[in-house]
């Protein structure tokens, strides 16, 4: 039970945190693909792909384990998140 609260909540931050490193690299665009600081595309670019792999390690471990309720629980919340950060950051 702890254990599945804490998937839906780290299936919110990944939510939450694909939209930011997405604003991210849309925002960094016109700096240059290499800078030395940490707001490069470069920099955001690999981190997306890091969590999106690790996404996706997530969703293939749930579903080897036969827990398709929780993924699709975890999938909706990740969603949801993604939407609400997007909101907040139009307000």
């Amino acid at each position: 039970m702890v254990i599945s609260l804490i998937f839906v909540i780290c299936s919110a931050a990944w939510g939450a945190g694909i939209w930011y490193l997405i604003i991210r690299i849309l925002l960094s665009l016109g700096g240059g693909l290499f800078v030395t600081l940490y707001d490069s595309i470069f920099f955001y670019i690999t981190i997306l792909i890091i969590w999106t792999a690790t996404g996706i390690l997530f969703a293939n471990h749930l579903q080897e384990q036969k827990l398709e309720l929780l993924l699709f629980t975890c999938g909706i919340t990740a969603i949801l998140a993604f939407f609400v950060a997007a909101m907040f950051f139009l307000l």
